[in-house]
């Protein structure tokens, strides 16, 4: 292979793809990428209008392939163009809210107000402006508002950079970070800013009062807002610089502020700041992108320039309390070294592999043609440069990808896909007609290499069990980092309840009806949408874990539909808990049960193959209703919770598999509690290991 460009499926043979939106000339600039769950990529910027000449929101979709999305996104196009009148838009960043909705930020320049100002607007999945946020689509968040907050000051300019979904409320708010200046000071100094909108896009008034906060934390810097994050407990975290007023030097800064609007405890201060120590003597650091890792770690990337004017790739990672995690790098600070690349770096976004490694991107200035390409960096996860990363075997990605003197691919925004793949996002700019540049958005996508080798397949794959449990694709799942599909959970990052996630499990249900649960059919908003669950599955009502199926024709809205044989999941954890499923709380999978003891009990392939393969076979020959309920619950007094189950004779996969308690008590999920006789109310205990008898209900019969 000669590029590092995933030449083969994005794009075929470029790996890269450039679009102008039928702009003549072509002005189209790209700053910020993400990556829908069916794998489709969203891009945004801003395209100044041929006719009008102001600048409209741009948006665009593309497959998997690398080419635009014509069919769904605004079709027959695949992009779209939004204008205001007279509005001039610059977008900076978007997000996609958990329904597929397309949020984006920046700040404009319109009639309505003499200053610069921050704006949201909101697209629909199929690329059209959303007309019931904010009442046009867009909303505008000027200085009024905060001169309203803070009485004392005097705003005049505000700016947002940086866009999240806050999942942690129902329904989700819209979270913006960026900086206003206040013409209070001498010079006017920029103050970091966060700002909080409903979901339909009003200030929330529960966030500081109005929806507003700004705070200069050190006095006589500027101080800049450039990328936000949410922690996995609801905090805001935002990444930029600050920079001293008088002699222009700048360096890192992160900030934290509550839930609620107010700064936290962060930082060495306790203030709610912590400011990164220059990377090297009176070097100008500029932070620009920021990620948190699983385990809370904040990792801030941007560029370093050095005293005689190198740029270099700059990333501080720093604890959940505000102070660097000195294991990493050099006591917590990252200075790509200049012998890696003789050319100039900058850093604009960064990215957390599944691995924890962590991909800087951005562009490189030719030294020797002055022209910028994308160039990317990947570090391991103690902070020393990944050198299996790249052809060249150095860790980092150089390469003109559309070579020439005078043109230019700047990288603003990079994206990982579930398979490794890099995605970066930009604006390419190459020459007009006479002394006129033209801009287009550049969509380019990266292997990881050198890649690993394609897995042979196995000469008979792991099959997948037929057992009732328990959620369809596409089921949100609340973790601690936003609510997720239960297929896309990813147990090396997500977590719930800050717990770690074992396993996904995967199986086919015996049984040809689901339960359906409507919204609101337990109380407003539980569940919050319509919501498929196996009939077995533990639901909490009233502090009772009750089967879903026992919900069927005593609640208006919860009834039976045909199961069409699709897969389902589930979440393993290393013990059995609840977790919300659609605001409604469920019960996780019971590490006794029988998949679960697939997961977490060292068999060998061919061991799982075949206890799989015969529990298939059971279901195949109806068997399975004998001892199906071994996957349902019922409750008992005190709130304790039991399964149901049942024993055949001479069942080919119990007898060969130790699935006993202590008590030797059968045990292939929760069994060691005593079980209720149901006809006479008292309580008995099965008394044999496991026999040719068969158990149901608690009963022993022959």
């Amino acid at each position: 292979m000669t590029s590092n460009l995933d030449t083969t499926t994005f794009n075929s043979p470029n790996g890269y793809t450039t679009n102008d939106f039928g702009t003549n000339p072509p002005k189209c600039f790209g700053y910020s990428i993400a990556i829908q769950t069916d794998g489709k990529i969203v891009m945004a910027g801003y395209a100044i209008d041929p006719v009008s000449g102001n600048n409209g929101i741009a948006l665009s979709r593309y497959d998997t392939n690398g080419l635009l999305d014509t069919t769904t996104f605004n079709s027959p196009l695949g992009y779209n163009v939004f204008l205001a009148t007279l509005t001039n838009f610059f977008v900076y960043s978007l997000a996609l809210q958990p329904d597929g909705k397309i949020v984006v930020c920046g700040y404009a320049n319109t009639p309505l107000f003499v200053n610069p100002t921050m704006f949201v607007a909101r697209f629909l999945t199929n690329g059209l402006i959303d007309l019931t946020f904010g009442g046009s689509g867009y909303v505008y968040i000027n200085d009024t508002y905060f001169n309203t907050r803070y009485p004392l000051q005097t705003f005049d300019q505000t700016y947002a950079y940086s866009v999240q979904i806050d999942t942690n409320f129902s329904p989700p708010k819209i979270v913006i970070g960026g900086n206003v200046r206040n013409l209070n000071t001498s010079p006017s100094l920029n103050w970091f800013s966060i700002v909080r909108l409903t979901s339909v896009g009003a200030l929330d008034i529960t966030f500081n009062i109005t929806g507003v906060f700004a705070k200069n934390f050190v006095s006589g810097y500027d101080e800049f807002g450039s990328s936000l994050a949410i922690t996995s407990g609801g905090n805001y975290i935002l990444g930029g610089s600050q920079v001293d007023s008088l002699t222009s030097i700048s360096e890192f800064a992160v900030i934290e502020i509550d839930t609620n609007g107010s700064p936290t405890t962060f930082g060495p201060s306790l203030s709610g700041i912590f400011l990164i120590p220059h990377f090297s003597a009176a070097s100008n650091d500029s932070g620009a992108s920021l990620k948190i890792q699983s385990d809370g770690k904040i990792v801030l990337g941007g560029t370093s320039i050095s005293n005689i004017g190198t740029s270099r790739y700059a990333i501080a990672r720093i604890t959940p309390t505000g102070s660097l995690d000195l294991p990493f790098g050099s006591g917590g600070q990252i200075l790509t070294p200049f012998t890696l690349s003789p050319y100039n770096l900058t850093g604009t976004s960064i990215d957390i592999q599944s691995n924890g490694k962590i991909i800087l991107g951005g562009y490189f200035n030719n030294t020797l043609t002055f022209a910028d390409s994308f160039s990317l960096a990947r570090y391991n996860t103690n902070g020393s440069i990944d050198t299996t990363f790249g052809l060249a075997g150095n860790g980092l990605i150089l390469e003109d990808i559309i070579p020439g003197i005078s043109n230019n691919e700047s990288g603003n925004s990079i994206a990982i896909q579930t398979d490794g793949k890099i995605v970066v996002g930009g604006t390419f700019n190459y020459p007009g007609g006479g002394e006129d540049v033209n801009f287009k958005f550049i969509l380019a996508r990266y292997f990881g290499f050198p890649p690993d080798p394609p897995p042979n397949p196995p000469p008979n794959p792991t099959p997948i069990p037929n057992i009732n449990i328990c959620f369809p694709a596409g089921t949100p799942v609340l973790t601690d980092q936003g609510n997720l599909p239960i297929e896309q959970i990813n147990p090396e990052i997500h977590t719930i309840h800050r717990r770690p996630i074992i396993a996904i499990t995967q199986s086919y249900m015996n049984e040809n009806k689901i339960v359906c649960i409507e919204k609101h059919a337990f109380g407003i908003n539980v569940p919050n949408r319509k919501t498929y669950i196996s009939c077995y599955h533990g639901i909490m009502y009233k502090n009772r874990l009750i089967p879903s199926k026992q919900f069927v024709g005593r609640f208006h809205g919860v009834y039976y539909v045909k199961y069409d044989g699709e897969k389902l999941y589930n979440v393993l954890m290393e013990r059995h808990q609840l977790m919300m499923i659609n605001n409604m709380k469920v019960e996780t999978l019971n590490p006794k049960n029988i998949v679960a003891k697939l997961y977490t009990n060292n068999y060998s392939n061919e061991e799982k193959t075949k206890i799989i393969l015969e529990m298939n076979e059971n279901a195949k020959n109806k068997k399975h209703h004998l001892y199906e309920t071994k996957n349902g619950y019922e409750t008992i007094t005190g709130n304790f919770t039991r399964r149901r189950f049942s024993v055949i004779k001479h069942n080919p996969i119990i007898s060969r598999i130790n699935f006993h308690t202590r008590k030797h008590y059968l045990n292939n999920n929760q069994y060691s509690h005593t079980v209720r006789h149901h006809n006479h109310h008292q309580m008995i205990r099965p008394t044999i290991k496991l026999t040719p008898y068969t158990f149901k209900h608690g009963r022993r019969r022959r």
